[in-house]
């Protein structure tokens, strides 16, 4: 084990409330050096090449909750992500009922899955990393009083564990 992962297990076994982006603040360093030092088998992190392949995979839920963070504000919205459409140099989103808007493709980096506890609950993150191993915008499985859809949850673990092969 390195230092960062002895650091993060002693930090997660400890019962603290921390997300991936208060852990990479905890140990001043990015959120994908958080990522890479996880519990392999509840991780994935994926290249940019994949990113059409998580897209189409995001749009079989039946809610997220977009998760954008910017000096320290913090926006959760609810949601329902519908197919993409390149064009202009942008991934368009514009599926009524859906998340609306422009994505540039080229600048995320990695893509990040994982399973972590938080708030004595588990979330299932999908993080989009820029260049600088940053978070860009998060996706999270969505809720309904404070549970998972269970069906969910094995659809986004079984993508996990399919991917790590």
């Amino acid at each position: 084990m390195n230092e960062l992962q002895i650091k993060l297990e002693e930090i997660l076994s400890s019962g603290k409330c921390m997300g991936l982006m208060m852990l990479k603040n905890a140990l001043n360093t990015t959120e994908l050096e958080v990522l890479q030092n996880l519990n392999q088998k509840d991780t994935l992190i994926l290249d940019n090449g994949a990113f059409n392949e998580v897209w189409d995979f995001l749009t079989g839920f039946k809610k997220l909750t977009l998760f954008l963070e910017k000096a320290g504000n913090i926006f959760e919205i609810d949601t329902k992500i519908g197919p993409g459409k390149e064009g202009m140099g942008y991934f368009n989103l514009f599926e009524k009922g859906c998340l609306n808007g422009h994505l540039v493709k080229d600048s995320v980096s990695k893509i990040g899955l994982l399973k972590l506890p938080f708030m004595h609950l588990t979330s299932y993150q999908i993080v989009f990393l820029g260049k600088d191993g940053n978070s860009i915008f998060s996706l999270y499985l969505g809720r309904e009083n404070h549970k998972h859809d269970e069906s969910e949850v094995e659809r986004f673990m079984s993508f996990i564990l399919d991917n790590q092969k």
